[in-house]
């Protein structure tokens, strides 16, 4: 079966939810990794009030891969991003943008929309650079451990199992 994907699109994975898709960059689409938590105040924010909008800004330029740390797969990647990047310092919520690593809300906040626009103008971006990052899109795009389920964020979404 093959899935058609609404414009409002955001990837979740976690104990959560991931969409397949095809991991190969395309032109003009911005590609963000967002770890959160689910007893995140501050994620719950983003996933319902400002991510939402960003991706009615935006719609199909926009994908927003998010990895529940709160999973041993997701703190894996987590750690993984924490080491590659060399953070001093890490939490949630966190994105990761081309080589940007914007960590708490306020950063997130105050930065993220005019980098988006900005990666637009330069034809987007690749999937930023995490080790295990492209073994989980090649799994997700290969549709790996899951099923249909469009009723939440008014996009199709499907649950990932470890």
């Amino acid at each position: 079966m093959k899935l058609r994907f609404t414009p409002l699109f955001l990837i979740s994975w976690a104990l959560g939810v991931a969409v397949p898709f095809n991991a190969a960059a395309q032109n003009g689409q911005v590609r963000i990794v967002y770890f959160s938590e689910p007893r995140c105040g501050y994620c719950e924010r983003l996933k319902t009030l400002e991510i939402p909008e960003w991706q009615m800004r935006y719609g199909e330029q926009l994908r927003i891969l998010e990895v529940d740390i709160s999973t041993s797969r997701g703190w894996d990647l987590f750690q993984s991003t924490i080491e590659f990047h060399a953070l001093p310092r890490a939490g949630v919520p966190m994105m990761i943008l081309d080589n940007h690593v914007l960590l708490g809300l306020t950063e997130i906040l105050n930065r993220l929309d005019g980098m988006i626009a900005h990666y637009l103008t330069l034809d987007g971006t690749e999937w930023p650079p995490i080790p295990g990052l492209e073994e989980l899109l090649a799994e997700l795009d290969e549709g790996v451990g899951t099923n249909i389920d469009s009723s939440n964020w008014a996009n199709i979404k499907a649950s990932f199992t470890e």
